[in-house]
């Protein structure tokens, strides 16, 4: 199993910093100092280190999103090969997958490059002159909080011949941390013998070629050792039948065992091929391909065919193979002689968790109008038709308030505590026993305003920073005309602002008359920062009126 991330260095409390020298500006605040760098730490996946400064900066002149060299304001361990870019005034990320930089080393923020963020021309206390460039500020730099562990996947034939041999493949293993292995270790035995190292000639790490010198055994087991730089180990193992004929060889893509997701259906790939041990050329070596699905509890065979045109790749869509383990064993047969190989993967299929949405998410409400709350973006993503049971309830601070659950329109919370924040949270519910939770707050205010509702049509916390967005969202209240306006949290490429980034209208004018009027807000591809965090918010107003 992985073991934990290597020691470091305990990091000091505050990074070392000279104390910048006051700037001489009439009207300057002096409790404004210089940013100095306070976190330096490698992300989950290794191959990322974010810094952190204690103030928003002037970007050193760049842009936020735009990719500069690291060594310009950054000292570290292969910083000259490194890329950074800011992901907002107060974060650089640093692809550091090819420098020279673990936890414990020192990281630096070379002075006489950056300031807190300015205006040029501006009065004090925002005019530049009010912000000396801040002096050299380090830190240790912090292991992640998950470091990644290997992940191994070996590829091998169910069954090899002596004459033909074959290999193992680990290319599509995993959990490097952006860089090399530091330890590869391949090793074979007999079953139940000891294992023997195998000397590597090979260029090509993730593979193991198995030769005559391997194959005078009936089956072999094949060990892969994996160590990555941030001390994470891993090992896998996996058997080979060797035979003394002319069997085909049978090779699944991916591990022999995997999970799915009921919703995710199952595809499997395939790959084999007639032996060449008799001086067939590859074009006389064809096989053809059958698929079986077997209860790996009852040795039950399903009546379940594959929905794929492609003969090597076995696929079945969401809800085709319910909760539970399964063989999914192919065979291939040699077209010119009838030769057959047959191997199996182990499927274990499992539940997928269930989505509890609250309509419209957090909110203003007029107090007069009371509010409701409705869960009908919940779902299960195994059976988007079953109903899920709801449990709502409410929270005024630290009293309960009323919400009374109705099928008709949804859960209506009682805004009788006045003017504050109602917090109500949904417990959506499978009739197995999973549940998914959500969590809305609704403003209650003593004035009058439409009612402004949000729902983004993407689902979990994050996205590809390449991704279009898009929020619905709506307007709803008595007839009139609004105003509206959609206001952005979060740093865009190149410092662009929502205007500039949205492909519709960020503000303007709406008629109200009842009836929900949509005025959603679509985010353009490309126009987000990676590791960058956003919040959309939409404001509404009667024309005329202040209260939103």
């Amino acid at each position: 199993g992985p073991t934990p991330g290597p020691s470091t260095p305990t990091p000091t409390a505050r990074p070392q910093s000279v104390a910048p020298t006051a700037a001489p500006t009439v009207g300057c605040d002096a409790d404004d100092p210089p940013p100095r760098v306070v976190e330096v730490v490698f992300d989950d996946s290794g191959a990322t280190v974010d810094v952190a400064w204690d103030a928003e900066t002037d970007l050193g002149g760049g842009g936020v999103g735009i990719a500069f060299a690291c060594g310009s304001i950054l000292d570290f361990p292969g910083a000259t090969d490194a890329t950074c870019y800011w992901s907002d005034e107060r974060t650089v990320r640093a692809d550091v997958a090819s420098a020279a930089i673990v936890p414990g080393d020192n990281a630096t923020a070379l002075g006489g490059v950056l300031r807190r963020a300015c205006v040029v021309g501006a009065p004090a206390p925002r005019a530049c002159a009010c912000h000396p460039y801040a002096n050299a500020s380090r830190t240790v730099v912090l292991p992640p909080e998950n470091p990644p562990a290997p992940a191994i996947v070996l590829e091998a034939p169910e069954t090899v011949s002596r004459c033909e041999g074959g290999f193992v493949s680990a290319l599509q293993s995993g959990g490097s941390g952006g860089r090399d292995f530091t330890t590869v270790a391949w090793s074979i035995a007999e079953p139940g013998a000891a294992w023997a190292a195998v000397p590597s000639t090979a260029t090509k790490w993730y593979e193991l070629v198995l030769n005559a010198s391997h194959l005078n055994v009936s089956s072999l087991d094949v060990r892969l050792e994996l160590a990555n730089f941030l001390g994470g180990t891993a090992e896998a193992a996996v058997r080979v039948k060797v035979q003394g004929g002319t069997p085909p060889t049978l090779t699944f893509v991916g591990a022999r065992e995997r999970t799915v997701l009921v919703a995710d259906g199952v595809e499997v790939d395939a790959r084999g091929v007639a032996t060449s041990c008799d001086g067939r050329p590859m074009s006389g070596r064809a096989v053809s391909y059958a698929w079986d699905v077997v209860d790996a509890v009852t040795g039950a065979r399903l009546p379940l065919a594959s929905s794929s045109r492609d003969a090597r790749k076995f696929a079945a869509g969401a809800g085709a193979l319910a909760p539970g383990a399964y063989d999914l064993v192919a065979t291939v047969v040699d077209d010119a002689y009838g030769f057959a190989t047959n191997g199996s993967v182990r499927l274990r299929v499992e539940r997928s968790a269930l989505v509890a949405r609250v309509d419209g998410g957090d909110r203003t409400v007029p107090l007069a109008d009371g509010a409701v709350a409705v869960a009908s973006a919940s779902y299960d993503p195994d059976d988007r038709s079953a109903p899920l049971a709801e449990t709502w309830s409410c929270a005024f601070g630290n009293d309960a308030c009323g919400v009374t659950a109705d099928a008709e329109t949804g859960a209506i919370v009682a805004l009788d505590r006045g003017a504050g924040a109602y917090v109500v949270t949904l417990v959506a519910a499978a009739t197995d026993g999973r549940e998914a939770t959500a969590v809305a707050t609704f403003e209650a205010r003593a004035a009058d305003f439409p009612r402004v509702s949000v729902a983004p049509r993407w689902t979990g916390d994050a996205v590809v920073a390449n991704a279009r967005l898009v929020v619905d969202a709506s307007l709803d209240g008595d007839a009139g005309e609004a105003t509206y306006e959609w206001t952005a949290a979060g740093s865009f490429v190149d410092g662009a602002g929502l205007a500039d980034v949205a492909a519709t209208r960020v503000a303007g004018d709406a008629v109200v008359d009842g009836a929900t009027t949509v005025q959603s807000l679509v985010i353009r591809a490309g126009a987000l920062v990676p590791g960058a965090t956003y919040a959309f918010s939409l404001r509404a107003t009667w024309a005329g009126a202040a209260d939103a």
